[in-house]
């Protein structure tokens, strides 16, 4: 995993990093856009992200009671959410 010296994560920024490149490289010019509440038409975009969230967090936990390590972590990337800080 990629981390800063004070060791948080930063792997988030190296895959936005990447992804903003291969737009550029394909004609796109990107707009990132992170303050402001989100408009009412992504609700229902929000709502499907949140219950794949839930899904992900309990098939989570099963690989964890059942110790399967490959599950945790395939289920554990998909509940990673920004924060502030990012």
């Amino acid at each position: 995993m990629l981390t800063n010296e004070a060791g948080e994560v930063t792997s988030h920024l190296q895959g936005m990093f990447a992804r903003t490149i291969r737009m550029i490289e394909n004609g796109i010019k990107p707009v990132y856009v992170f303050d402001g509440k989100p408009p009412d038409m992504k609700s229902s975009e929000l709502q499907k992200r949140a219950d794949m969230k839930a899904q992900a967090e309990s098939d989570q936990k099963k690989a964890e009671e059942a110790g399967n390590v490959q599950d945790m972590e395939k289920f554990s990337r998909r509940t990673v959410h920004m924060t502030r800080q990012h």
